[in-house]
């Protein structure tokens, strides 16, 4: 029975393993497929470089979504028009607003200067009434003699009385005077020269300061009442006033004697006093 069972083990070992007629003449023909087979290209489908497109029908509309699309642009296009005429009615509003505005703006502007120009006409009536304004009011006479000479010589000095009438000071007061003792009348194209040095001067409101002064002798008054001597004596102030911006005022005269009373030779006589009377001559004679 042991031989026997030796004999079954080893029968069983030998039908496990192929014959050498079955399997060596198969492992060289499987070694040359290998080494004459070429490897595949790996499949590049799905990837950046191809990639798989995949379209995608779209699902039937139902009838309740085609006619919710229509009336969803139905309500659209009412929209749309609704909103044009809101805007348009916006851009009339907005321009008869504007149109009010510039009217408004006109009708401001307007009055604006309505009331500058009744602002300015208060100023300037306000200066004209405070501001200074001078002029010969009148004329100091006096005679004196020659204390030096003899017989006794009298002659007389004329100053003009210059008047404030303003409410204000004056600024800046310059005066200048000059006369002439002539054998004829003033000729019409005469100059009024006046002399080399003015004289500064202040007049308070209401108030009035004494002028230069000119010279004539007794024999010359003689000479004029007869009408063989002419005597005229001319000037100009230059002033300015208190209110800022104020422009330069310029007053002149020009006066004649063309009256004289009494002796000259004899001005003392009490009961025959010497008078002397201006009259305005027709040129040189203004006031700003």
């Amino acid at each position: 029975m042991l031989l026997g069972a030796l004999f079954a083990t080893q029968s069983n070992a030998r039908s496990q393993y192929p014959s050498p007629s079955e399997g060596e003449p198969r492992q060289p023909q499987q070694t040359q497929n290998r080494g004459t087979q070429q490897p595949s290209a790996p499949d590049q489908r799905g990837t950046e470089n191809s990639p798989i497109i995949v379209k995608v029908q779209p699902t039937p509309k139902t009838q309740a979504e085609t006619d919710q699309e229509a009336n969803d642009r139905l309500n659209k296009a009412a929209y749309d028009r609704n909103t044009l005429i809101l805007s348009l009615l916006l851009v009339i509003v907005a321009f008869l607003q504007f149109v009010a505005i510039g009217i408004q703006a006109v009708f401001l502007w307007r009055a604006f200067k309505a009331a500058k120009k009744s602002a300015d006409i208060a100023e300037a009536s306000l200066v004209k009434l405070e501001r200074a304004f001078v002029y010969p009011k009148d004329f100091f006479v006096r005679w004196h003699w020659y204390i030096d000479r003899e017989p006794r010589t009298y002659f007389w000095k004329i100053r003009p009385i210059y008047e404030n009438s303003g409410n204000t000071p004056t600024v800046n007061l310059y005066t200048n005077i000059n006369f002439a003792l002539r054998d004829d009348p003033l000729p019409e194209n005469f100059s009024f020269q006046l002399v080399d040095q003015s004289f500064a001067a202040l007049i308070g409101p209401k108030s009035f300061v004494m002028g230069g002064t000119v010279f004539i002798e007794a024999a010359d008054l003689i000479a004029i009442r007869q009408g063989i001597k002419y005597f005229y004596f001319w000037g100009v102030l230059r002033y300015n006033d208190v209110f800022e911006g104020s422009p330069e005022h310029i007053s002149t005269f020009c006066r004649q004697i063309v009256d004289i009373t009494g002796d000259p030779m004899n001005p003392a006589d009490a009961g025959n006093p010497v008078n002397l009377s201006f009259d305005i001559y027709h040129r040189y004679n203004a006031a700003d």
